[in-house]
C-alpha cells in the first residue's frame, strides 16, 4: 500500500501540471490575439460607390491654412543647412547652385 504522503504529492504535482497547462494555453491565446492585432492593416481602400465610402476625412479648416508662414517654415526646417551650405545644400541667395537643381 502506498504511503498517504506520496499520494498527496502525486495529486499536488498533477494539479500543478494541469494548472500550468491551462495557464500556458491562456497565455498562448492572448499572445496570438496580440500578434493578430499588431498585424491588422492600418487602413482600408474604399472606392466611391462602395458602402464604406460614406465617411471621409474632415475638411481642413481655414485657420490651419491661414496659419502657414513660409518664413517660419524655412527658419524652422531649412535654414540650418541652406544658410551654411551643410551637406552640399545650395546656399540661400546663391543662384548658381539653385539653377543646377
Amino acid at each position: 500500500m502506498l504511503n498517504l504522503g506520496f499520494k498527496s504529492r502525486v495529486v499536488k504535482m498533477g494539479l500543478l501540471v494541469l494548472g500550468l497547462g491551462i495557464a500556458g494555453a491562456v497565455v498562448a491565446q492572448t499572445h496570438e490575439q496580440q500578434v493578430a492585432q499588431r498585424l491588422q492593416p492600418v487602413g482600408q481602400v474604399c472606392l466611391a460607390g462602395e458602402p464604406c465610402a460614406t465617411g471621409g476625412a474632415p475638411a481642413a479648416s481655414g485657420a490651419t491654412a491661414a496659419a502657414f508662414d513660409p518664413a517660419t517654415t524655412y527658419d524652422q526646417y531649412c535654414a540650418m543647412c541652406h544658410n551654411t551650405g551643410m551637406a552640399g545644400a545650395p546656399r540661400r541667395g546663391d543662384a548658381d547652385h539653385w539653377t543646377a537643381r
